[in-house]
């Protein structure tokens, strides 16, 4: 079935809610020739009338993916919209870039947003931002660092996500005390992000007290580095009470 004739039919329209119905159809079944549909719309629509369409143009964006390689113009569009969107908006996004990413090698810029989205204080953005970035291999250190900052939350499938991923990124617990000490990021992270860090790389007194002896000896300021050795002995007596 082919949707030119209704979007002849649309596409000089002002009125947002007949736009949006009509995006909404297509997207139901992506197909390569809205491609240029989606061009039209984000060159020739007014700001105000786009603002109202744009979710669900979002939407259709990460759709048309399993059809299409997303143009360069469509990816910046997502890009430059995060910046200026809601968070319903940005967590559509991040679904887009994710589906995307399953067909197509998604550049630095464009995963920087993603790495963006994990520092984000609403659960469901923060998880889909997790889950699009465990689907990629080679990790830069500056999303593994924003990964090790979302231990600070609560939310459980989030933990278990990012744990997962940084044990998969970081070879050896030296890798993250590197982290760590970059930039003075044991500064960032609270007692809840201490101890997940502890159970994701820490399995026995013996790895646990070369990290202590690392933390001693390192040059943290001491009122940080002191928080850690706390969380380190709970953590010990932990370990040998269940060895």
């Amino acid at each position: 079935m082919s949707y030119q004739k209704d979007f002849e039919a649309i596409k000089n329209s002002t009125d947002p809610e007949g736009i949006n119905d009509f995006i909404i159809e297509i997207a139901q079944h992506p197909k390569k020739e809205y491609e240029s549909f989606i061009d039209y719309f984000i060159a020739h629509l007014s700001d105000t009338l786009l603002n109202k369409v744009k979710l669900n143009l979002i939407f259709l964006i990460g759709e048309i993916s399993s059809k299409i390689e997303i143009k360069p113009n469509f990816l910046n569009f997502l890009k430059d919209q995060y910046l200026q969107s809601d968070r319903w908006e940005r967590n559509e996004i991040i679904k887009a870039f994710t589906n995307i990413a399953k067909s197509q090698q998604l550049k630095e810029k464009y995963i920087d947003v993603i790495g963006r989205a994990v520092k984000e204080n609403y659960s469901s953005l923060k998880l889909n931002a997790l889950k699009c970035l465990n689907n990629m291999d080679n990790i830069q250190d500056k999303h593994l660092k924003s990964i090790i900052l979302a231990l600070n939350g609560s939310e459980s499938e989030a933990l278990k996500l990012a744990r997962e991923i940084l044990r998969r990124e970081l070879s050896n617990w030296e890798n993250l005390f590197a982290l760590l000490d970059d930039n003075k990021l044991y500064k960032t992270i609270n007692k809840v992000a201490i101890r997940n860090i502890l159970l994701t790389f820490f399995h026995s007194i013996i790895t646990t007290e070369n990290f202590r002896k690392k933390v001693m000896k390192s040059n943290w300021e001491k009122a940080y580095k002191q928080v850690f050795l706390d969380e380190i002995d709970t953590y010990e007596r932990i370990l040998i009470k269940n060895p």
